[in-house]
């Protein structure tokens, strides 16, 4: 088993995102269009940071349209006194509820009982600077042991 580091006090909110979690997405507005993908979490740096790797692809009527690979540190920033990934995603898990959120885009989730499924949706900001709903998503953890 991979040597299991403690994760930093600040980013303990956070633990039940370490694994593998894949995920699957629907859009109200367009039955043909769906997102799939896969994210890991793992601690590195001592604890003092998460990994977060994943992709996602967009498929329209059974063909993928958009394929789009990311990585990002999440940790504490002290200056601010926020959980960040990325330099610009805000990550916060409290009572069961996940929110990733930057200045375009926010993700809304709630953590079921057995913390291994998030039902949540995605949202986009209008030009008014409201939340519009974007689409639904589904993760599903399939794997607890990514630590570095």
């Amino acid at each position: 088993m991979a040597n299991k580091s403690i994760l930093a006090f600040e980013l303990t909110q956070l633990e039940p995102l370490i694994g593998k979690w894949n995920f699957t997405g629907s859009f109200k507005d367009n039955p043909d269009k769906c997102v799939e993908g896969w994210e890991t979490y793992k601690v590195i740096d001592d604890g003092n940071v998460i990994l977060c790797d994943g992709e996602t692809r967009t498929i329209l009527s059974g063909n993928i349209i958009d394929l789009y690979k990311y990585s990002m540190k999440i940790f504490f920033n002290r200056s601010i006194n926020k959980i960040v990934g990325g330099d610009e995603w805000e990550i916060s898990l409290g009572e069961d509820t996940l929110i990733f959120q930057n200045n375009r885009h926010r993700f809304t989730g709630n953590l079921g009982e057995s913390k291994r499924i998030i039902i949540g949706k995605w949202e986009n900001i209008t030009t008014s600077g409201k939340w519009k709903y974007w689409y639904d998503q589904t993760l599903t953890k399939t794997d607890c042991s990514s630590r570095a």
